[in-house]
């Protein structure tokens, strides 16, 4: 899906600060395309800031090549620059009916077949398309590695039939409950206005919600980091009926539906 200045925001953020590091593996839900609301001066900027040094005269002539050129799958070409600008992943898959050849043509409403694992799983806007979420969720948790990371940024507010569904902070914080994940990071971003919000917490996201700052389409994103032992995937059961909230967001919980 599109990588625009909030996704290019968060990914880049994610390598100042070590949660995603060069050279792992790396599985897309949904083949990444360039949006073209980033300067591509900035990317090219931060190719000789995060891309190897070895990689680096290449990543950027095979940047210009594609201005020059303006090959059919431009965007896609754009997207895997920068895939490998700030990942420089060693294998790279893509799960997506559309998109080039990189992209596997598999049914996300069905549970997959053994693609191994993965360092780094992406969901940059696919998953309010699938039908069957809970088996979308467990693909995703299956395909990545223990210790892995898992990157959702999801509809939250507005979208008006963008996709099947839109997703609350909850399911995020029960299902990294559920699942033995840590919970690295939680933001609240638009495309339009471009914005990104840090929430991280239950309370800093319903803090947020009664402010009224919700942009007309809000996306929440969501980092986590699975544990490091294998397990099947857990279904979540909503924080408030698992008596997990504090007796704040109880009554918050009463008060916003």
């Amino acid at each position: 899906m599109a990588i625009t200045q909030v996704e290019y925001a968060l990914i880049r953020k994610f390598r100042e600060v070590g949660i995603l590091k060069s050279g792992g593996s790396l599985i897309e839900f949904g083949q990444s395309n360039w949006y073209g609301d980033v300067p591509l001066e900035q990317l090219d900027k931060d190719i000789d800031l995060f891309a190897p040094a070895e990689k680096r005269a290449a990543l950027r002539a095979r940047l210009q090549r594609l201005l020059a050129e303006k090959p059919p799958e431009m965007l896609f070409d754009i997207a895997a620059v920068f895939h490998a600008c700030f990942l420089d992943p060693v294998r790279h898959v893509a799960v997506d009916y559309g998109g080039t050849k990189l992209a596997q043509k598999l049914d996300l409403n069905a549970p997959l077949p053994d693609l191994g694992q993965f360092d780094v799983a992406i969901d940059f806007g696919t998953g309010e398309h699938i039908f069957d979420i809970k088996t979308f969720f467990e693909n995703v948790h299956n395909v990545t590695a223990p210790g892995g990371v898992i990157i959702h940024g999801l509809p939250w507010h507005g979208f008006i039939d963008h996709g099947f569904y839109n997703f609350q902070p909850t399911l995020f914080f029960d299902m990294a409950a559920a699942n033995g994940y840590r919970v690295l990071n939680v933001s609240c971003g638009a495309i339009e206005p471009p914005q990104v919000h840090s929430l991280n917490t239950r309370e800093a996201c319903v803090a947020f919600a009664k402010s009224g700052k919700i942009p007309a389409n809000a996306l929440l994103l969501v980092a986590y980091q699975k544990g490091p032992a294998a397990q099947p995937f857990r279904v979540p059961v909503q924080g408030y009926y698992a008596g997990a909230l504090s007796a704040e967001l109880n009554k918050d919980w009463q008060t916003m539906r």
